[in-house]
């Protein structure tokens, strides 16, 4: 259900949910593995696969049967092919007045170290 043929392939190892409740909604962040975005190209021809990271991502319902899922696969991802890029797991969020607030915590490409806490902020 998370995959999306261009925005996210493969998506395996969905982990840590958190679920929280907005204008009637339920929304359901999880953590998951996957290759984002396209392949990298290089001027030469040459094709680099995407590498396979952790991201976030979104599924909403108003019933708690039939799920949407964010229409670009991760809520935070990366937007080119930057390879052994750092991934997203343990997703939280918050709504506050000026904003949304999703913490997560950062780890290495491989998805075994962990490298610190993110933090990214949307406005209202």
């Amino acid at each position: 259900m998370l995959e999306d043929p261009l925005f996210w392939r493969g998506v395996q190892r969905v982990t840590s949910p958190f679920a929280v409740e907005r204008d009637g909604a339920m929304l359901l962040y999880v953590a998951a593995r996957g290759a984002e975005g396209s392949d990298a190209q290089v001027a030469a021809g040459g094709v680099y696969p995407a590498d396979v990271n952790d991201s976030i991502a979104l599924l909403a319902s108003r019933d708690l049967v039939a799920w949407d899922r964010f229409p670009t696969g991760p809520v935070l991802a990366r937007r080119t092919n930057l390879r052994t890029y750092l991934g997203e797991l343990e997703p939280a969020v918050m709504f506050l007045d000026e904003g949304a607030w999703l913490v997560y915590v950062g780890a290495d490409a491989s998805g075994v170290a962990t490298t610190g806490l993110g933090l990214a902020i949307s406005g209202p």
